[in-house]
C-alpha cells in the first residue's frame, strides 16, 4: 500500500510537472498555428511542423514534459513566430498579432530573454539605409548585446541562455566563471553543450591557423572511386583546386557548370580534385556519373591515415562548398567558402 501511494504521489507530480501553452492569434486569415519544438539553443528541430487547429482565436498546445524552445506563429507566416521558452509547471500565454512584435506572458524567464531580445531588436532596426560601414558597427553593436549581458551577469537564469549566442571566445573565457543559478536553471543542460562547442571551434581555429594563405597544404590520402589512393603530394608542379563538397550539397551542385567551365579552360594548367563530405559510396558515385565530373573525385569517408582527423577537419572546413586553391609549390593561395564569383575570378587571374 505504501509503494502504490508511493507510485501514484510520482504520477501526481509528474503530471504536475507539465506545461501549457495558450496561444492566439489576431488579423490574419487563418484557424492554424505552426509549432517548431526546438532544442534550448533554438538551432535544431526536436519534431516535425505540427499543425493545432485554433478554437475561439485560441489554441492549447500540447503539454511540455522537459524544457524546450518552440517557434510558433500563424500558419501563412507572414509574421516573425513567436520564440518561447518553456519548462515543465509554466502555463504561458501568447498572442500574435498581424503588424506588431509577438507577446508572451507568464514566464520571468521569458521576459529576461525578451528584454535582450528587444534590445537587439532596436539595434536591427537601425540597421535599414545606411551604408555598409554604418551596418557593420551596428552588427557588432548586436552581437556585443549577449556578450555584454553574459560578462555582467554571470548568475541568472537566462546566463547559459546568452553565452550560447556568442563566439567560443567569450565562452571559453567566461563559462569557468558562471554561478550556480546559471547551472541550475532550464538551460543548465547547455553548459556541456558550450564545453564541446568551445572544443570543436578551437580545433576548427587551430586547423585554419595551419591551412591559411601562403601555409603548405597538408598532405593526406584518399580514395579514388575504384578504390586506389589519390596522395595530395602528387600534385606538385601543378595548381590544384581543392573542393570541399557533397552531392546533398545544393550550392555545391549550383556551382557544378562553372567549374566544368574552368576545368575545360584550364585543365592543362590545373586538377581539380573534388572532396566528398559527409556523403555515403553510393550518393558519391552516382552524383560524379549524374554530373559528369571528369576530374580528380575522391571521398572523406574516415580519418586520414597516420591522423586522428578527417580532410575537412585537418583543413577547418565550415561550410560547403570551400574551394582552396593551391599553388605548384604547394602553399595554399586562396580560399573560398561558398559558391562566389570571386573563386572563378581569381583563378583566371592566377592561372591566365
Amino acid at each position: 500500500m505504501r509503494k502504490y501511494l508511493l507510485l501514484m504521489a510520482m504520477g501526481l507530480l509528474a503530471a504536475s510537472a507539465n506545461a501549457d501553452v495558450k496561444v492566439e492569434i489576431k488579423g490574419f486569415a487563418t484557424d492554424t498555428v505552426i509549432v517548431q519544438r526546438r532544442n534550448l539553443q533554438g538551432n535544431r528541430r526536436m519534431a516535425a511542423d505540427s499543425v493545432i487547429v485554433v478554437k475561439d482565436g485560441k489554441a492549447v498546445l500540447p503539454d511540455v514534459a522537459k524544457p524546450m524552445c518552440m517557434y510558433i506563429g500563424p500558419k501563412d507566416r507572414t509574421a516573425h513566430p513567436a520564440i518561447v521558452y518553456i519548462k515543465p509547471g509554466e502555463n504561458l500565454e501568447v498572442t500574435i498579432t498581424k503588424d506588431e512584435n509577438p507577446v508572451v506572458k507568464g514566464s520571468a524567464v521569458q521576459d529576461m530573454i525578451n528584454e535582450v531580445l528587444n534590445r537587439q531588436n532596436e539595434i536591427l532596426a537601425k540597421a535599414k539605409d545606411v551604408d555598409d560601414a554604418t551596418r557593420d558597427s551596428l552588427y557588432a553593436e548586436y552581437q556585443n548585446v549577449t556578450v555584454n549581458y553574459a560578462r555582467q551577469n554571470l548568475d541568472t537564469p537566462i546566463t547559459l541562455w546568452a553565452l550560447s549566442r556568442c563566439d567560443y571566445e567569450v565562452i571559453d573565457e567566461l563559462l569557468p566563471k558562471i554561478g550556480e543559478n546559471a547551472r541550475n536553471s532550464m538551460f543548465g543542460e547547455l553548459e556541456e553543450a558550450l564545453v564541446k562547442r568551445v572544443e570543436k571551434e578551437k580545433a576548427i581555429a587551430e586547423a585554419q591557423k595551419l591551412t591559411a594563405e601562403g601555409m603548405p597544404a597538408p598532405d593526406f590520402s584518399l580514395n579514388h572511386p575504384d578504390g586506389s589512393a589519390f596522395v595530395m603530394q602528387s600534385m606538385r608542379g601543378m595548381w590544384v583546386v581543392l573542393d570541399f563538397w557533397g552531392s546533398w550539397c545544393s550550392w555545391c551542385i549550383k556551382g557544378m557548370p562553372e567549374m566544368k567551365k574552368s576545368y575545360e579552360k584550364y585543365g592543362d594548367k590545373m586538377e581539380i580534385v573534388s572532396i566528398a563530405c559527409g556523403d555515403s559510396k553510393e550518393a558519391w558515385l552516382a552524383a560524379i556519373k549524374k554530373y559528369d565530373m571528369n576530374w580528380t573525385n575522391v571521398i572523406s569517408a574516415d580519418v586520414v591515415p597516420g591522423t586522428d582527423k578527417k580532410v575537412e577537419q585537418i583543413y577547418g572546413i565550415t561550410g560547403y562548398p570551400t574551394k582552396i586553391i593551391v599553388n605548384p609549390q604547394g602553399k595554399i593561395v586562396k580560399r573560398f567558402v561558398g559558391e562566389t564569383p570571386m573563386f572563378y575570378e581569381a583563378l583566371e587571374e592566377l592561372l591566365k
